[in-house]
């Protein structure tokens, strides 16, 4: 029985029910970092705070008394200052008169698993808090759609309580054109197919109005493996949707404007002719005009330096052309030969750093026929280094 005393993993001691140490085996010594000759012989209460011997001698009473003790747990001073857990069992030991003459108490090191426990509710808590303080929607959702969990920015982005949120659906909320792709890719991903997606749909707010998230959707599994739960993330991008729609109307409207203007509209990409004059600086041109005059090759590569983006029905009228492609198959047909001293003048200005201008000068139609023309120039804002949008 003694070697099964001393080879055990818990410490165990045995003590008067005054509390003076009567035997103290190999797991105490280890446990607590007291010898057995430092500590038989000696009361309890010098090696615990006040309050912890206080406890321990009732509790001894309470084994005097004929009462049992359940287990508790504590914690301990080790000789070297340390805090460590322990588990303690306490037991009354008799003589062979039954009568109770001491007590037997049998203490796990619980440190590690304390630790562990510790660990486990920070890292909960912390969890918790990102949960519940995201600046996103976040929900647990079964397997059938319903909500199992969800956080406080969820419900204020669609109205709800959440205990209003825990007895709805996925379903209950979804706008009905979305339903169907988004079961799909639920499907996709409760088979594996993809791991995760995200999709741009619309839900019902509580007052029965519509919002635009985004949903991005991946799936939690179980230590088997199988499917458990779905874990999403809900955005609210109505706003941004709004801008999108408000900039596709503003599209929209400048086209209509720009498509049915009666005045021939071009946007030009004018970086190539930008990069064309910056080469001439670096050779050393500085009397751009003189050298232009003396250099109409030059003009005409500036010329087709010139990218067309985009122009409207009136310049295919002007130019008599029959669509965007006759007309830029035909470009350096448009500025005849004495045209070139306007272009001239629309070069130096861009040497100058304008950008705006307007001058007078000669066109051609496609059918050769020369006309007279007023141009305004200017660079869209935000463009004037690079000039490719004019």
């Amino acid at each position: 029985l003694a070697a099964i005393v001393e080879s055990s993993d818990d410490a165990i001691l045995s003590v008067t029910l005054d509390g003076v140490i009567q035997t103290w085996n190999a797991a105490a010594r280890r446990i607590y970092g007291y010898t057995a000759r430092e500590v038989i012989g000696k009361s309890l209460a010098a090696f615990l705070t006040p309050a912890q011997a206080d406890q321990m001698l009732r509790l001894l009473q309470r084994i005097r008394d004929g009462y049992q003790t359940k287990q508790f747990e504590t914690n301990r001073r080790h000789k070297d200052g340390h805090e460590i857990y322990v588990s303690i069992s306490l037991y009354p030991i008799h003589d062979e008169h039954e009568k109770i003459v001491g007590a037997a108490a049998i203490a796990r090191d619980i440190s590690a698993r304390r630790l562990f426990e510790a660990t486990l509710r920070e890292n909960d808590e912390r969890l918790r808090v990102t949960f519940e303080q995201a600046a996103v929607g976040l929900a647990h959702i079964n397997l059938d759609g319903r909500f199992l969990r969800v956080n406080q920015r969820l419900c204020t982005t669609l109205g709800y309580t959440q205990s209003e949120m825990l007895s709805l659906t996925v379903q209950q909320i979804s706008h009905p054109d979305d339903l169907a792709t988004e079961r799909a890719l639920l499907d996709a991903v409760l088979t594996g197919e993809r791991a995760t997606y995200s999709v741009e749909k619309r839900d019902f707010r509580k007052d029965g109005s519509l919002v635009w998230v985004n949903r991005t959707v991946s799936l939690a599994r179980d230590e088997t493996y199988q499917p458990k739960y779905f874990i999403v993330v809900i955005e609210d991008i109505s706003q941004r949707k709004e801008a999108e729609s408000a900039r596709s109307e503003s599209e929209a409207r400048y086209r209509e404007l720009f498509e049915n203007s009666p005045i021939s509209l071009w946007e030009q990409d004018f970086s190539g002719v930008k990069r064309a004059i910056d080469q001439l600086r670096t050779q050393g041109v500085v009397a751009f005009r003189t050298y232009f005059e003396e250099h109409t090759e030059v003009v005409a590569h500036c010329l087709a330096q010139v990218e067309l983006l985009a122009l409207n029905r009136a310049s295919l009228d002007l130019y008599g052309a029959s669509n965007q492609a006759e007309l830029l198959a035909s470009l350096d047909r448009l500025v005849p030969a004495e045209g070139y001293p306007f272009f001239i003048e629309e070069l130096v200005w861009i040497t100058e750093g304008r950008t705006a201008f307007t001058w007078e000068g000669v066109n051609r139609r496609l059918s050769g026929e020369h006309f007279q023309v007023r141009l305004h120039w200017s660079v869209a804002p935000g463009h004037e280094q690079t000039l490719d949008r004019v």
